[in-house]
């Protein structure tokens, strides 16, 4: 694919955010840690929010110079792998301090893991890996539960940071789910009438076994 000078550049600046991104969020889990300006909750200020609302944006704007540039895939892997550090490290930090739930960080942790490990795999089978809907809600809980650590509602009402990312937690595991029984559903779509019986007989046992583990 031949590149236009500007689209050049817009590819160079679309593969840089998310690497920005990864650094933005270790630098804001150390100021969450114990030797950081804002480890304590009252000192958090709108300030430090808007900083973290400013870093969580640059998703949006390295994907709008990805498809003006024409996308990549390294692009598509930094993309995903900056967001999924970005939130994480950060609700680590957070458990870290006692502010939320261990589980906050774990299940999304084996949850973003795991869908990383299958998606090169769908992909080698021609399934459709573009993010669905449920994980761009998810993603968006994360963030706002993220932001709102950072400001002063983390010190006024603890509660809410808690509860918000419980939900983000609840997003997490509904969006897995449903990615995950997506697979299995166009595995079946694609390779079940396969003309070799033991194809059909390895897929149909594929989908059944994901979606009875989906549903236990």
């Amino acid at each position: 694919m031949s590149r236009t000078p500007s689209q050049k550049a817009a590819l160079v600046a679309a593969n840089t955010l998310p690497v920005y991104r990864m650094y933005a969020g270790y630098k804001t889990a150390h100021d969450l840690g114990p030797e950081g300006r804002y480890h304590d909750p009252a000192n958090r200020d709108w300030g430090f929010a808007g900083r973290v609302l400013r870093d969580a944006a640059t998703d949006k704007a390295d994907g709008v110079l990805a498809r003006y540039a024409g996308p990549t895939v390294l692009g598509g892997y930094l993309d995903q792998l900056s967001d999924k550090f970005w939130a994480l490290i950060i609700a680590h930090q957070l458990a870290e301090n006692g502010e939320i739930k261990q589980d906050a960080f774990t299940i999304p942790l084996v949850r973003d893991i795991g869908l990383t490990a299958v998606r090169p795999v769908a992909q080698a089978f021609g399934l459709n890996s573009d993010a669905r809907t449920s994980g761009k809600i998810k993603m968006g809980v994360q963030i706002a539960a993220t932001v709102a650590a950072c400001s002063p509602i983390a010190n006024d009402h603890p509660e809410i940071i808690e509860g918000l990312f419980d939900m983000a937690t609840c997003a997490s595991v509904i969006s897995g789910t449903e990615t995950v029984l997506g697979y299995a559903g166009q595995l079946r779509e694609r390779y079940g009438n396969e003309p070799n019986p033991a194809a059909r007989l390895v897929v149909a046992t594929t989908a059944q076994i994901v979606e009875l583990g989906c549903s236990a």
